[in-house]
């Protein structure tokens, strides 16, 4: 109260943000008193002071999306409100609180859509998805009780669309972005400019990733080139605004996007006898979808057991046997027992639902450091005799995705006839800080009798080459190193020579800047689907850049290779 009188002193207009947080405030003290009206009436006075137009006839009702506006406030009082209805609901069980609560979390997703067209920075959208995607789990979760307690499709339906909607949304907006600059008729010689500046800020981003990883780099260099990279940002974000505003229809269509309907996905599964499997792995609970042509069914299952240990000692196990120093027995023991049991957790349950041969999974969280293809369907007759054991990939052909929605979008690409190959080789043989090659261009050299196309090997399998050319292929692969960054996804890089003796890099960040027109691109080097894993929009690799580029599809690796 001591607050309130403050405010009225300090402010003149109670339209702002600081009187909705303090009522907001007042809403949770009730909430704690089980005093639940008193708590939705505070609620209802916090909304109204951040959207004016706010005038509810009762205490349930919830504001017109059409008056949102990018307000973290508005965020946080509705998820405030949806907690004392779920409460409410467990002293007075009348459905219509659930239900409104389950409204509370479908207006947050607006006000976050709102928010993430402010942000011009990937760091601030991909913060603004991972806050978002612990509300993402309670949505799921209440779904999937007003589903239990009704019967009723649509709330198993809106648990789906909740998953989705925390899943590779700035992937998905890349695509929407390539639509949208054709369709809305932006001039190329504007595209040009967005490029050059987008090449501007990514090399100003890498001379400052590689000045912090010097340790003789001074603070006052490390400075200077953040102040660099901070005008270059800020320059690039009012030119974006200026072409917002200039051509609407192009802000329009890269914004505005649904996630594919069940129905939608289920079209698409059809063409290919083919199954989906998606995962959300949240905190306490696992929540796994299951959609082919004609059924749709959800699993909620507890958190139980110790996944990301099991996931990342199954890789670990996996790995460290192709060298001569571990104890190789404990090794095999510890994978097979891992593997057996990944698999009934993770996919045994799902076998009643008669899945068909083919499979493509969407994961979720650690999930997309996994590899499916390796789980055990049952225990092995002899342990170690690897070329008897009974993998998943034995049963069903496995492929993956980012989210059902980009595997929808994907679907609706035209279909690329063209076939032309090129490849790309560079010559290792133990210098310039990169192990030997033995066999990469051998490797090319064997393929290009089958499947016709160029080869750029040795001292042509050159960066300047690959992004000169490379729009003209449409298979695409490339035989060298990689490097995965698990601190800095965007740092992840694969290695192509620089005419001149040396090497090049190119780094995920650079990847966005190409436009691809590659029906598959087979990256055969290590670790090329690691990367950093941001809860919500995936693990952010080299992979992943290929398919923001333009790929339709990519051949990706897990692992380093000896």
């Amino acid at each position: 109260m001591q607050a309130y009188d403050l405010f009225k002193q300090t402010y003149i207009n109670p339209q702002r943000r600081e009187f909705a947080n303090l009522f907001a405030s007042f809403g949770d003290l009730y909430l704690d008193w089980q005093k639940f009206d008193l708590a939705l009436e505070y609620h209802r006075k916090a909304l109204q002071c951040v959207i004016s137009e706010f005038n509810p006839s009762d205490l349930l009702q919830n504001p017109d999306p059409s008056h949102f506006y990018a307000e973290t406030s508005i965020i946080d009082v509705l998820n405030g409100k949806a907690g004392v209805l779920i409460q409410y609901y467990e002293q007075n069980p009348e459905l219509a609180y659930l239900e409104t609560a389950l409204d509370c979390y479908e207006l947050i997703y607006e006000v976050e859509e709102q928010l993430r067209r402010s942000y011009h920075y990937e760091s601030s959208k991909l913060f603004n998805i991972e806050t978002s995607r612990i509300r993402s789990e309670e949505a799921i979760d209440l779904a999937l009780q007003l589903y239990e307690l009704t019967g009723q499709e649509k709330f198993s339906r809106k648990a789906f669309e909740f998953a989705e909607r925390s899943k590779s949304i700035l992937l998905l907006e890349a695509f929407q972005k390539a639509d949208a600059t054709a369709i809305a008729g932006i001039p190329q010689n504007l595209i040009e400019e967005e490029r050059a500046m987008q090449e501007e800020i990514a090399f100003a981003e890498k001379e400052l990733f590689n000045a912090k990883a010097k340790a003789e780099t001074s603070e006052l260099i490390i400075k200077d080139l953040d102040d660099q990279l901070l005008s270059l940002r800020q320059k690039y974000t009012d030119w974006i605004q200026a072409i917002e505003t200039r051509y609407p229809q192009y802000y329009n269509l890269k914004y505005n996007f649904n996630t594919a309907s069940i129905a939608e996905v289920q079209r698409i599964l059809q063409q290919e006898n083919r199954a989906m499997i998606e995962y959300f792995v949240g905190d306490s609970s696992i929540y796994t979808f299951v959609i082919s042509a004609d059924r749709f069914e959800v699993l909620q299952q507890p958190k139980d057991f110790p996944l990301t240990e099991w996931v990342i000692n199954l890789r670990n196990d996996i790995e460290k046997f192709q060298f001569s120093g571990p104890d190789r027995d404990v090794l095999c023991t510890n994978y097979t027992e891992k593997a057996i049991s990944l698999y009934g957790k993770l996919m045994a349950p799902l076998e009643a639902f008669n899945l068909p041969k083919k499979l493509t999974i969407i994961p979720g969280g650690v999930l997309g450091y996994l590899p499916f293809d390796a789980l055990l369907t049952s225990a092995p007759n002899k342990t170690c005799t690897f070329q008897h054991y009974p993998y998943l990939v034995r049963k069903h052909s496995l492929s993956f995705g980012y989210s059902a929605t980009l595997q929808y979008a994907l679907s609706q690409n035209k279909i690329n006839s063209n076939r032309i190959f090129a490849g790309f080789a560079p010559e290792f043989q133990g210098l310039g800080g990169f192990d030997a090659l033995n066999f990469n261009i051998e490797g090319l050299e064997s393929i290009k009798p089958i499947v016709k196309g160029d080869l750029f090997l040795g001292s042509e399998a050159t960066l300047e080459n690959f992004k000169e050319y490379v729009s003209q292929y449409g298979i695409i692969q490339l035989a060298t190193h990689a490097e995965a960054n698990t601190s800095t996804g965007d740092f992840s890089f694969i290695v192509f020579a620089d005419g001149k003796g040396g090497y090049d890099s190119l780094f995920v960040k650079d990847l966005y800047l190409l436009d691809l027109m590659a029906e598959m691109v087979v990256l055969s080097a290590c670790e090329t689907a690691v990367g950093k894993l941001h809860k919500g929009e995936g693990i952010i690799s080299l992979a992943r850049g290929f398919l923001q580029s333009g790929a339709q599809s990519v051949v990706t690796t897990l692992w380093s290779i000896n």
